[in-house]
């Protein structure tokens, strides 16, 4: 793979990382406290596969980044 092909793996990887990062801590004003040091929050299946589409990590592209992430990794 030239290294173009590489470089922009690579800032597709960080793109859908960054996208992860940001529907975590954009979920995270939502966790209910259960107790002390816990908190959480309830979603359906149909729920979280909908959120992550949103940010295109749902089951359609899932396969093409985790065959990039692998090939990216193959090649550090």
């Amino acid at each position: 793979m030239a290294l173009v092909e590489v470089m922009i793996t690579s800032y597709i990887l960080i793109f859908q990382l960054e996208s992860l990062l940001g529907f975590i801590e954009d979920n995270s004003d939502s966790l209910e406290q259960q107790d002390y040091d816990n908190a959480y929050k309830v979603w359906s299946g149909f729920d979280i596969v909908a959120r992550l589409k949103q940010i295109n990590l749902g089951p359609d592209t899932w396969k093409e980044y985790e065959v990039k992430a692998w090939y990216y990794c193959r090649q550090l």
